[in-house]
């Protein structure tokens, strides 16, 4: 409840999905289920960031989020329930291997942006990094933002801003074509 009233929706559903297995753990596992159940549809539909100081916590939501369905794939299972077992499985599995991949992919990053770092550091900021920063002035940003040092896109700035060159994201194009191809779950 203290994270409702301060309107900080990750720590409030990591503190969700933390309680519902507690709860289980307890012997209210009827109750337990229901909140697991809560929690997947409030982490996929109520929390969002674009601040990139939240990627870490984003991340461990979705370490929860497949931590409940392996939880409830195990209840099911128990139960004889083998096609929910097998979907709650399948699922947390899917979102345990993103969970990995983007780890692994952020660690990545920041060994490229340290050695970015590194490099201006010696030879002083490239002209990319100074259009950058004359860009983010003029939309009227702090130039040492996050929102302008830390971007997803390693592309530069400027190219965010031109019109018809957006690009969509489908995560289905981004999963290999079996889910026996996953390696977290094997």
């Amino acid at each position: 409840k203290q994270f409702k009233v301060i309107g900080d929706k990750i720590r409030r559903t990591l503190a969700a999905a933390d309680a519902s297995i507690a709860m289980y753990g307890s012997g209210e596992k009827n109750a337990a289920l229901e909140k697991m159940a809560q929690v997947g549809k409030q982490a996929r539909n109520d929390v969002a960031s674009n601040d990139p100081e939240n990627i870490p916590r984003l991340q461990e939501i979705a370490r929860k989020e497949a931590e409940l369905h392996l939880v409830r794939a195990g209840v099911a299972w128990k139960e004889g329930k083998t096609a929910e077992a097998g979907g709650n499985w399948a699922r947390g599995c899917v979102r345990l291997e993103g969970y990995a991949m983007d780890a692994g992919n952020r660690a990545a990053l920041r060994g490229s942006q340290a050695d970015d770092a590194a490099r201006r550091v010696m030879t002083g900021p490239s002209r990319q990094d100074m259009a950058e920063d004359v860009l983010a002035s003029f939309l009227g940003m702090e130039t040492g933002s996050n929102y302008v040092r830390d971007r997803e896109s390693d592309k530069p700035l400027w190219n965010q801003f031109v019109p018809g060159k957006a690009t969509n994201f489908d995560p289905k194009a981004a999963l290999p074509g079996r889910l026996d191809e996953f390696v977290a779950c094997k």
